[in-house]
């Protein structure tokens, strides 16, 4: 983390055992029964991000926290493995629905997230074509400006959102925490639960970045 003083550090907290309480909802791109046919067109906001303990390497057994050269536990990683192993990929976190003990923060350096996002449909950049999200300091939950929206695009099957976060260390040396894609049928699930989701991304990011909170709403 940039600087020498201290600062409260946001976000959720990490305990010893790393336990993560998860209520699931799942979703898939056809219609249910009973279910209203899909719209036309839809605003899609992004919300939030929740970010892992620290790097963690391409063989998924070691890593060092973030702004430090400190190593994880091996129980950290070995624990949150085996708490994500459990969300399905498609699946959204219901509202309240994540639960991180707070024992233990200190233990681990929060990163200073900074990034982008952008939505693709059909292999074309929908307008605005890239949203920053904007630099903060020492957060494992950082949130979008705005929030970020795509006020109204044509909801087909072609539909992505595509983005990448980094850790700002300084203007001269970022270090990625994770590039994600949210495929349609995750869009599908967030518009029918009719609120914020929060989407598990961390079988893409080495189980650094772990979910992005998304929303998606029905437009004319």
């Amino acid at each position: 983390m940039r600087g020498s003083s201290i600062r409260a550090i946001r976000g959720w907290g990490w305990c010893g055992s790393l336990g993560l309480a998860l209520l699931l909802g799942c979703g898939g791109s056809e219609t249910p029964a009973g279910e209203p046919p899909l719209p036309a067109f839809v605003r899609i906001t992004l919300v939030d991000a929740k970010i892992g303990p620290g790097k963690i390497d391409a063989s998924g057994e070691t890593g060092t926290q973030w702004d430090s050269p400190i190593p994880l536990p091996v129980e950290t990683i070995q624990n949150l493995i085996r708490s994500l192993s459990i969300v399905d990929k498609r699946a959204a976190i219901a509202a309240g629905g994540i639960s991180v003990l707070s024992l233990g923060m200190d233990r681990f350096t929060p990163p200073d997230p900074v990034g982008y996002a952008e939505v693709v449909n059909g292999g074309e950049f929908i307008g605005p074509p890239r949203i920053e999200l904007t630099s903060q300091e020492d957060t494992f939950s950082p949130l979008w400006n705005g929030p970020p929206s795509w006020l109204r695009v044509s909801f087909q099957p072609e539909l992505r959102v595509f983005g990448a976060i980094l850790d700002n260390d300084s203007p001269f040396d970022s270090e990625k925490i994770g590039a994600f894609q949210i495929s349609y049928d995750v869009l599908v699930a967030a518009l029918r639960s009719g609120k914020v989701h929060q989407v598990q991304v961390a079988d893409q990011t080495h189980n650094q970045l772990l979910f992005l909170g998304i929303q998606v709403w029905p437009v004319p």
